[in-house]
Parts: C-alpha cells; structure tokens; sequence
C-alpha cells in the first residue's frame, strides 16, 4: 500500500476539462487576460470545515480548461500522515478571461484557511502550459 501511495503522489494529476462560459462573467475583450495561474496552499485543517479541494477545482473547470499540478513539498513520511488533515497544495492554470473577482468568489468559503495567490497569463503562456511536455506551440 505505502508503494502505491508514494506512485500515485508522484504522479501528475489532471481534472477534465470543459468549456462552459457565461458571457455576462467573461471580461471586456480589451484586456488580454487569457488565463489564470492559481496558487491554492489549504491549512492542513481544512477538511474540518467541511471543504474539500476537489470541490474548488471543479467550479474552475466550468470556466474553461483547467490544468492541475499537484505540490507534495509538504507531504510527510507514510508513517507520519494524519488522514485528517491536508498537506498538499496546488498550481493550476485556468485557461479563461474571467475576472480575478470571479476566481476570488469561488475561494471565498475557505479565504480565512488557506492561501491563494492569483497571477493573470498571457495566450502564449497558456500554450506552454497546455502543451504537452517538448511541444511548444
């Protein structure tokens, strides 16, 4: 079991995607905004407030295609876990131009047990980041 646990936490995690955008969230077609790198760190206590990580990210998909890295730099020896509480942290790229306002909403349940941190990325950007690893576009 702790061989397959360590597998499965060296690998990378990816959420399906989907492409449903309201037009009245989307930003004004004069900002070049084309993406969104999202920097999401929960206290290890979160899942005491009933939130789970997974629930966050699928809101996000249902803005555009969403690309999940998943951070175990925290992660503690297999015989030193708690399963109650959450040591991992998460990069993602949200492919969309909704507004920082919007991706802040979706936050908002856990603001006060977590980090987040929100950078706007250009169109080539989000090629790199949706390319396949060596095929740059």
């Amino acid at each position: 079991m702790q061989s397959e646990f360590e597998k499965l936490s060296t690998s990378p995690v990816s959420v399906p995607e989907t492409n449903k955008i309201e037009d009245s969230k989307i930003e004004s077609s004069s900002n070049s905004i084309e993406g969104w790198e999202i920097l999401f760190s929960p206290h290890p206590d979160i899942f005491f407030s009933g939130n789970d990580p997974l629930h966050f990210f699928q809101a996000l998909e249902e803005w555009g295609p969403l690309r999940v890295t998943l951070n175990i730099d925290h992660l503690p020896p297999f015989n030193e876990l708690n399963p109650e509480n959450c040591f991992l942290s998460w990069k993602l790229i949200l492919e969309t131009n909704i507004s920082k306002q919007i991706i802040e909403e979706i936050f908002e349940w856990v603001a006060d047990i977590s980090q987040l941190e929100l950078k706007p990325i250009s169109r080539l950007l989000v090629k790199k980041f949706s390319s396949p690893p060596g095929k740059m576009e």
